[in-house]
């Protein structure tokens, strides 16, 4: 057995019912022993509830350790990355190497983790650097973007079979690809929640079709956000802005953001 098929067993062992939707594609980077590491505090994980899953879409290994902090509240993080591996020496447009080596120390953590069951709920892992929106690539660099699609993730059906009626999202940006998931899922009944690192609460959120305006100007200008939905705290409200707390490294230090973002 590889390296990496002996540590994508770790992440997604056979008895758990979540193993469909675990991706082995970054697994295949992966060489070596892994380091002990410290767990990142979530300040919202005291606000999840029993019907909950968590879809974490955040940077390189932030996400990585985010989902693996929340293991203490009984979360089984399940690693969706379905882009290739950092090629070398060329290099490629998204770099997944600290994705990797995060991946292989969380093996430690997950070996240890004897509170996760079968039917423990998950925790999904994505990287929001998948598409990369820079506007402009370097030449020369292996195309490893990526983006995912509703039949990456469990359905809504599945969901609720297992007792599934609410889906909390951290995220800095609602991305395309995932905005449109979440409507899937909001259309069918299951409740979407924003998590908050700054009031370690969960906010409610509510999808917004985009007006006749807003539709024309993405089919004018080719702005394909301008065509998706928008998500809000409340009904009839602005788009959410708010700063942003990222995990600076393995020992849990963290550092602001000095701008707001917007959802949706």
């Amino acid at each position: 057995m590889s390296r990496g098929m002996e540590a994508f067993k770790i992440w997604a062992p056979q008895e758990s019912i979540w193993i469909t939707w675990a991706k082995p594609v970054l697994f295949q980077g992966i060489t070596g022993e892994p380091k002990n590491i410290d767990l990142p505090t979530v300040p919202w994980a005291g606000s999840l509830e029993t019907d909950m899953m968590v879809i974490i879409d955040m940077p390189g290994k932030t996400g990585v350790l985010e989902g693996l902090g929340l293991t203490r509240y009984g979360y089984r993080p399940v690693p969706l990355y379905n882009g290739a591996p950092t090629m070398y020496p060329m290099g490629s447009i998204v770099d997944t190497t600290e994705i990797v080596t995060a991946l292989l120390d969380g093996e430690v953590i997950l070996k240890e983790a004897y509170n996760l069951k079968a039917e423990s709920p998950p925790a999904f892992l994505l990287d929001s650097n998948r598409m990369c929106r820079r506007s402009t690539v370097q030449e020369n660099l292996y195309d490893n973007r990526w983006s995912i699609f509703m039949q990456d993730m469990p359905s809504a059906q599945f969901l609720k079979d297992k007792g599934i009626r609410k889906i909390v999202l951290s995220a800095d940006v609602v991305e395309i690809d995932i905005g449109d998931i979440l409507k899937e899922y909001y259309d069918a009944g299951i409740k979407v929640f924003l998590s908050d690192d700054t009031s370690a609460k969960l906010e409610e959120l509510f999808p917004e079709k985009p007006s006749f305006f807003d539709r024309i100007k993405g089919w004018l200008f080719g702005d394909e956000r301008a065509t998706r939905p928008r998500w809000h705290r409340r009904r009839n409200s602005r788009p959410v802005y708010r700063p942003r707390t990222y995990y600076s490294g393995y020992g849990g230090a963290k550092s602001y953001g000095g701008s707001y973002v917007r959802l949706g």
